[in-house]
């Protein structure tokens, strides 16, 4: 639950305990996981899988960025899917509802299910059909797809991408939106935290929140910051730097550029306190190359931030330009700063834009979300 990259998770278990629901979380027992024990009507079931040391591959940046990093790692990877399978089997009984967060536990709920007989929903995210793109990968996935009672999406661009395989019936497939959270920060919470921060009274600041790896494509922010127009601004990147190679690769080009003392990498932040960020950023921007639903996006929506996003599927389908957020358009990075500048000079533009911001994820709540997926059980 204090762990960015699955917190949503956390969130929708809450809600379903809340409806009555009882069950079990499996988790991977990994060094950097915060201990916590039971959500509501929900036990959490851990699993160990390192062999000559503690997991390390689950949490964080996730699995294929770790591997990338410290290809070593591989080696737990069978360790990882053998014992998250036998905690699965131990845990599953013949009329179980089992969900499957991402791909590969879809694999395991499949392998189970040869065993239990029960049904299972897999959930895709972004990353998952990027995953798909692999022939190999798909060979080795579409079992667990093609028997599984139901996939969940979790965007309907996503959906229309997972469609293009063929896979499984289109009849199969739904979207089940991710509810957003909004957790209002006094203004005492709010001055006590900028100052912990070092953050300056007044300080105009661009956020960006997700973690710094290449495809964020953060260098562009950082061009974009460099621009005349945008000079009163400083940038403030809260997300995990894990990818080692990369946080150097921005470094060098923050300092080549004179940045050092507009551009902060924050590092990673539990997500209880990216509400405070939000609350005092002046806006909120990603050029993310790509993306599944994200989170991040949605949340500064809701805190009523001017969103500038870079023009992808996953942005489109949620910003609509000029309304409650801004696409940023593929021009040169002089135009597309002075755009940026106009917009945050303009008072009547941002109230506006903020009021719409809000109204646009007003019905993304985790009630429902929990609500549609116990119908689908």
């Amino acid at each position: 639950h204090n762990d960015d990259a699955g917190i949503f998770v956390s969130h929708l278990v809450t809600a379903l305990a809340e409806k009555g629901c009882v069950g079990s979380v499996i988790v991977p027992k990994d060094i950097t996981q915060e201990t916590l024990n039971k959500i509501k009507t929900f036990t959490i079931e851990r699993f160990s899988y390192g062999i000559c040391s503690p997991g390390r591959l689950a949490f964080g940046a996730g699995i294929m960025p770790k591997l990338k990093q410290a290809p070593q790692l591989a080696f737990q990877i069978p360790g990882f899917l053998i014992c998250f399978f036998l905690k699965a089997l131990q845990l599953t009984k013949q009329n179980s509802a089992v969900q499957a967060n991402w791909i590969v536990s879809g694999l395991i709920a499949w392998l189970v299910s040869l065993i239990k007989r029960n049904r299972y929903i897999i959930t895709i995210r972004g990353e998952d059909l990027r995953l798909l793109e692999k022939p190999l990968l798909r060979l080795i996935f579409t079992p667990a797809l093609k028997n599984a009672a139901a996939v969940v999406l979790v965007s309907e661009s996503l959906r229309e991408t997972f469609r293009t395989y063929q896979i499984v019936a289109p009849e199969k497939t739904h979207v089940i939106e991710n509810g957003v959270n909004y957790h209002p920060v006094s203004i005492e919470a709010l001055e006590v935290w900028r100052k912990e921060k070092n953050i300056i009274a007044h300080e105009k600041f661009l956020l960006f929140v997700g973690t710094v790896i290449p495809r964020k494509n953060i260098e562009r922010i950082i061009q974009l910051l460099s621009q005349p127009s945008l000079q009163q601004y400083t940038l403030r990147v809260c997300g995990r730097l894990d990818d080692r190679s990369e946080y150097k690769r921005l470094l060098d080009i923050v300092q080549n550029l004179n940045l050092t003392d507009r551009v902060f990498f924050e590092g990673a932040i539990p997500p209880q306190f990216i509400t405070h960020y939000l609350s005092l950023a002046t806006a909120f921007i990603t050029t993310s190359k790509f993306e599944g639903r994200p989170n991040a996006v949605l949340e500064a929506l809701a805190y009523g931030k001017v969103i500038f996003a870079s023009d992808i599927p996953a942005h489109r389908e949620i910003i609509q330009s000029a309304s409650n957020g801004f696409i940023i358009a593929d021009q040169d990075n002089q135009t597309v700063a002075t755009d940026i500048a106009a917009v945050l000079n303009n008072t009547s533009v941002i109230e506006s834009v903020s009021q719409e911001a809000k109204r646009s994820v007003s019905h993304l709540k985790w009630e429902e979300s929990a609500n549609r997926y116990l119908a689908l059980v």
